[in-house]
């Protein structure tokens, strides 16, 4: 999970919310407010893991209460994530690959910056004048809040809602390899 969260760099926003629409600024005057979309995540209680079964690390099955939180509406850019290099305050991520690093290819500007370690989505993070989701506030919001157990609704997942592979033997429904356009 951790793996994941760092190759899509999705922030939490500096302040709390309570919820009811609208996006916030950066709490960091010196990044330009355009290079991300903030949201705001009202709060909740959900029951996070698995009463048994599935995976170690998803039990015991326990009760979370969260306040409101921002969060972006996607992950950062490998174009955003420039900006911060540029101000000398990110490093520069890996590069290279046909279908893996998304840093050093001019036509992937719009694609999620990948190819990062913790630290550096850290200091992206701090940056944008925000943080690191907590894996409850990530699954929170992969919930729409709790209304959901998918952000579209209750519909189960297909190639019109998520890039992904329908089984583990058919090909993903992406546009070939690697990331797409956030």
């Amino acid at each position: 999970a951790l793996g994941l969260a760092l190759a899509l760099l999705a922030l939490a926003g500096c302040k709390s919310s309570s919820g009811g629409g609208g996006a916030a600024t950066p709490c960091n005057v010196d990044a330009d407010p355009t290079l991300v979309d903030w949201v705001a995540i009202p709060g909740g209680s959900y029951a996070m893991g698995e009463p048994e079964g599935g995976s170690w690390d998803e039990r015991p099955l326990h009760d979370v209460e969260l306040v409101g939180f921002e969060m972006t509406r996607t992950e950062l850019t490998v174009a955003a994530y420039a900006a911060c290099v540029t101000a000398g305050v990110c490093s520069e991520p890996a590069s290279g690959g046909v279908g893996e690093c998304n840093w050093g290819h001019e036509d992937r500007q719009e694609h999620p910056v990948n190819c990062i370690d913790w630290a550096q989505a850290r200091q992206a993070c701090i940056w944008l004048g925000g943080r690191l989701p907590s894996e409850s506030e990530w699954e929170w919001a992969a919930r729409s809040a709790g209304s959901s157990p998918y952000p579209w609704g209750d519909a189960a997942p297909d190639c019109t809602r998520a890039v992904m592979a329908p089984t583990p033997d058919e090909p993903s429904c992406g546009q070939g390899p690697g990331t797409l356009p956030v």
